[in-house]
């Protein structure tokens, strides 16, 4: 399941290096506690009771692991753009969150529509075998900005893994909120309540 993951990662990163350049590095986020603040994007996520940020040697490891993953040149450029600001997990449900900024070419960020760069990510999801994807007309207001939405399912070793990712374009990044949960764990809507405004 995490080889998967780490591919279906890398696929979106090597779309978004597509037309990559040498834009600013987003802002990061911050932790306090069980709290994790984004104010250059205008939420907060305050992680429910059984969930756990990951630490910096597990986001170390993670950017490790998707390094080695990246086998072609295109790959290696591709992951030179992709940040991840935040994971947190609940291990007991195997529920997740994903904070990930792509650094777009200020060319590419000013063509590119969120919904454009949602059509990118569902090229990239049906390569790694998602099914079922479907992209939403609408959008939803998290924190200071609109984010359009797909929602996806994903089998990994006989377990349906749902995905709803949260993307949105700005100052040059693409940025997507990645949840994933499966049938036995939190449901969307309780992932979701963990996030607010500031």
């Amino acid at each position: 399941m995490k080889t998967k993951l780490i591919a279906l990662i890398l696929v979106l990163a090597v779309v978004a290096s597509a037309c990559a350049s040498g834009a600013n590095q987003p802002v990061p986020g911050s932790w306090d506690r069980r709290v994790f603040t984004s104010e250059h994007m205008g939420f907060r996520v305050e992680l429910l009771p059984g969930w756990a940020a990951a630490t910096d040697r597990e986001m170390a490891a993670l950017t490790g692991e998707l390094a080695e993953e990246a086998g072609s040149t295109l790959q290696q450029r591709a992951m030179q753009n992709v940040t991840h600001d935040m994971v947190a997990a609940n291990p007991g449900t195997g529920a997740n969150i994903q904070i990930i900024y792509e650094r777009l070419g200020s060319r590419a960020a000013r063509q590119l529509s969120t919904f454009d760069y949602m059509e990118l990510q569902i090229d990239s999801m049906r390569a790694e075998g998602g099914t079922n994807i479907v992209m939403s007309e609408d959008t939803v207001r998290i924190g200071a900005h609109d984010w359009g939405y797909l929602d996806s399912t994903m089998r990994m070793h006989g377990v349906t893994i749902h995905i709803r990712t949260f993307v949105t374009i700005y100052e040059g990044f693409g940025v997507a909120i990645m949840v994933m949960y499966t049938n036995t764990s939190e449901s969307i809507e309780e992932i979701m309540s963990m996030f607010g405004p500031l």
